[in-house]
């Protein structure tokens, strides 16, 4: 009992020094890309999340680098712009290439662990696409741990998404991808709709 109490003590005082390196990071973060189209989302991993990490892959909590998670999601164009820019404005612990080198599901990203005093984040790189499908196969994963067939639906699904993403960019739509009890169920699309004096509304501004 007083092992276990002391496991959950030192998870707080991670999540706590995640949270402090979080506040510190943010307003840096949002200098480096603030000249870039870029969205940056943030997470820090719950205390369950953390304890199933560890069991997994059966590492002391300090161990884990991914306790608080910086996603940077922009278009693949720019990604050497980006990465450039975490080179140069942060201290840069590892890079992993999960982009040119996919995981067996088709999972793509790069990962960059930055040193913050003395606290390990992890940076991803992602575009709108990739990001969508991280946390689908996140999703699928958790709930189908034991489906034989992940591999094979995650692998189609991964193609009829990016498919059918690109065909709805390709006529000025932005997708979003829905899952129900997370299980991938398909994806939709959403638009501005031109309205009748925009026209004018554009000449007066010229």
């Amino acid at each position: 009992m007083t092992q276990e109490k002391t496991c959950f003590e030192r998870i707080d005082i991670l999540q706590d020094n995640a949270v402090r390196c979080l506040s510190e990071l943010m307003p840096k973060i949002e200098k480096t890309f603030r000249d870039m189209e870029i969205t940056i989302q943030y997470r820090v991993k719950t205390k369950e999340s953390i304890l199933k990490k560890c069991k997994l892959k059966n590492l002391l909590a300090e161990k884990l680098t991914d306790i608080l998670g910086i996603r940077v999601i922009g278009k693949t164009k720019d990604f050497d712009i980006i990465l450039n820019k975490i080179f140069e404005n942060f201290e840069v612990k590892e890079l992993e290439d999960f982009w040119f080198h996919t995981t067996e599901l088709g999972y793509r990203s790069f990962h960059v662990l930055i040193d913050v005093n003395g606290f390990t984040v992890e940076m991803q790189i992602h575009t709108a696409v990739s990001s969508a499908f991280a946390l689908l196969c996140h999703n699928f994963y958790k709930n189908n741990k034991n489906n034989c067939c992940t591999q094979e639906v995650l692998t189609e699904l991964k193609k009829s998404l990016e498919k059918e993403a690109e065909r709805l960019a390709a006529e000025g739509k932005t997708s979003m991808f829905i899952a129900a009890d997370g299980k991938p169920v398909g994806v939709v699309a959403v638009a501005d709709t031109v309205k009748e004096d925009s026209a004018a509304a554009i000449a007066t501004l010229r």
